[in-house]
């Protein structure tokens, strides 16, 4: 039987382990990790600028989306959980073939990371993006 007092315990380590993801999604590590992530992993394709012209664009099938007008497309309000869930892509079905963007949440944890660096590596890019909106 699982005491009061253990429940409580699990809801406070809870708390202690998403409250910060969700303290860093707001602030973030903008010009620090997210940067750092972004210029290795994204860039490629999205460009240094984001606008989507890097040099691996236009070998894709796809061009690669302009990312610093995520906000304006989506009436000016950043939409920091749709972003999130792109960056992630565990979540998101594949309907035909594959997806030319990789699944970086798939990435970082099939290299060892653990989920919780996976979900701030994320969280660090997207604040990252919404320091390069238009």
């Amino acid at each position: 039987m699982i005491s009061k007092r253990t429940g409580l315990f699990g809801l406070v380590v809870a708390a202690a382990v998403s409250g910060p993801a969700a303290v860093a999604e707001e602030e973030g590590d903008a010009h620090g990790v997210g940067e750092a992530a972004w210029l290795e992993h994204c860039t490629v394709c999205h460009g240094r600028d984001g606008t989507g012209n890097g040099p691996f664009a236009p070998m894709l099938k796809t061009p690669p989306a302009d990312l610093t007008r995520l906000a304006e497309r989506n009436g000016g309000d950043f939409p920091a959980a749709k972003v999130r869930a792109v960056i992630d892509g565990r979540r998101i079905p594949i309907a035909h073939g594959t997806a030319e963007m990789p699944i970086w949440g798939k990435v970082w944890s099939d290299a060892g990371e653990r989920e919780i660096g996976v979900r701030a590596r994320i969280i660090d890019v997207v604040a990252y993006l919404r320091t390069i909106q238009k």
